[in-house]
């Protein structure tokens, strides 16, 4: 019995300890060291073997073999799972491929607040030494900090957190009520700003009317903040951020524009990406000290004052993202591609893209009323390669027209004959005029590559909907139906 558990004693084993070392550990096995355990693992097998045709031979109709074979058997069974797991791939992984892997599995996996950011992997360093090992040597794994009255880390473990992230930039995630110091560790807070000339992201989320007070102990000494972001109504904000050289992206709303953004005071000029919503004169001031603006998502107002003759040029947009379409009145974007305009009237769309002389190459609608009144937009974007559009309530014939007019003949009066792709929403009715819509497409086989349809309301297809994806399938088309969970999921990466 004794012979039969670990290696047998006829191969040569390496030292006793440099098992143990092995079998109580994730280690890499040497090189050396590997035909002894294959030996081992290929006798041990053979005694398996021998032991499973005893038992067969001594088995009964209602017995499994005798108790003592059975036991030796799956002890012996046991020594060769364990000794092939020294052995297994996942040992032989470069750390520098296990790190990423780490990196991926804590990808937006965690939860602060109503935010999903990555979590650092407190609990990939309990699984075992070389795991842990591995993980502190990554420096980026722990370089999201949460600083808040509920956060699940404790003081200490922030500050292991700024220790093993090296130097690596950091991103700073503040949420929930910090207006009594006992909400939060004073000590939290110091160890935390001691390190802001790391801070690569700062993410400020609070209640309204919150106060930010303790960022003004770092002074502004902020060179390495890329990322700002404030999603708290009238917070009062310190005036810390003019300095900042590297500041790029700035949100000042949540995505869906619920609330207003605060007042504060930064570099516009060399602002890339903006999302606010303010009134249309705070925009438009905002606007014009933004030569550099990339991607831009504004709500607006038109309460205060009247905007007649004011314009914002600028002369490197290329995204921009709308809520209605009267401001686009007050713009001119002579590099814009990609054009979002949400519960739009399309009155303004044609003249903004003659006054711009932009050349789209996509055109986002959503909750948006489908009329003939598309028809002269789209013949002024012959670039347009990317169309998505939701519906709202309209009739039906106003979508059939519509569809009647975008179905191609080969002709140069053809409606952007270069779309590539086609999202489109439609609202659950069964007089939908599907017939046309599916001609459309098919007019469009060996141009359109990619389309696919969601129900506005409901989360499964009508009848009518598979055998047209089918048909364009067959002609080559990528076409498929999305349910509503999965199409919120795609407007949620397209900023929508």
């Amino acid at each position: 019995m004794a012979q039969s558990r670990g290696f047998p004693s006829s191969i040569p084993l390496p030292p006793s300890h440099d098992l143990r070392r092995l079998l109580t550990s994730n280690e890499v096995p040497l090189d050396s060291e590997i035909p002894f355990i294959t030996q081992a693992i290929s006798k041990e097998q053979a005694q398996v073997d021998v032991l499973n045709a005893q038992i067969r031979r001594r088995s009964g109709p209602h017995s499994t073999g005798p108790p003592h074979l059975v036991q030796q058997r799956n002890e012996i069974a046991e020594d060769v799972r364990r000794h092939q797991a020294i052995l297994s791939a996942i040992r032989h992984i470069p750390p520098e491929l296990l790190c990423h892997i780490f990196s991926l599995a804590t990808s937006a996996t965690g939860r602060i607040g109503e935010d999903i950011v990555d979590i650092p992997p407190w609990d990939i360093i309990h699984v075992c030494r070389s795991w842990r090992q591995t993980a502190l040597s990554y420096p980026v794994l722990w370089s999201v900090i949460e600083i808040s009255p509920y956060t699940a880390f404790s003081t200490d473990m922030i500050e292991a957190q700024l220790s093993w992230s090296g130097d690596t930039p950091l991103a700073i995630y503040q949420w929930g009520g910090i207006g009594d110091p006992k909400d939060v560790d004073p000590r939290l807070l110091d160890l935390v700003v001691a390190q802001c000339s790391r801070w690569r992201i700062l993410h400020l989320k609070q209640i309204p009317d919150a106060n930010f007070d303790w960022i003004r102990q770092t002074r502004g000494n902020l060179p390495s903040l890329e990322v700002l972001e404030v999603l708290a109504p009238n917070a009062t904000v310190p005036d810390i951020f003019s300095n900042a050289t590297s500041l790029r992206r700035v949100t000042l709303c949540e995505q869906n524009f619920q609330c207003s953004s605060p007042s504060l005071i930064l570099p516009w000029g060399q602002i890339t990406h903006y999302r606010g919503s303010h009134s249309a004169q705070r925009q438009l001031e905002i606007l014009n000290v933004m030569p550099n603006l990339r991607q831009c998502s504004i709500r607006y107002s038109f309460r205060n004052g009247n905007l007649a003759g004011q314009e914002a040029l600028l002369p490197h947009l290329y995204s921009l993202i709308l809520q209605g379409d009267e401001f686009l009145l007050h713009l001119k974007t002579p590099l814009l591609q990609d054009l979002v305009l949400h519960k739009a009237q399309l009155e303004t769309v044609l003249p903004f893209i003659h006054k711009s002389s932009c050349i789209l190459t996509k055109l986002r609608l959503t909750s948006f009323t489908l009329s003939p009144k598309l028809v002269p937009v789209l013949e002024a974007l012959p670039a347009l390669t990317h169309l998505l559009i939701e519906t709202a309530g309209e009739k039906d014939q106003s979508q059939a027209d519509v569809f009647h007019a975008m179905k191609i003949s080969n002709t140069s009066s053809d409606l952007c004959r270069n779309l590539e792709s086609l999202f489109y929403g439609y609202p659950h009715r069964d007089n939908f005029p599907w017939d046309a819509f599916f001609a459309m497409a098919y007019s469009r086989t060996g141009r359109l590559a990619w389309l696919r349809l969601f129900d506005v309301f409901d989360e499964y297809p009508m009848n009518d909907v598979e055998p047209g994806l089918q048909m364009l399938r067959e002609e080559g088309i990528d076409a498929a139906f999305l349910p509503k969970t999965a199409h919120l999921v795609a407007y949620a990466k397209e900023g929508l």
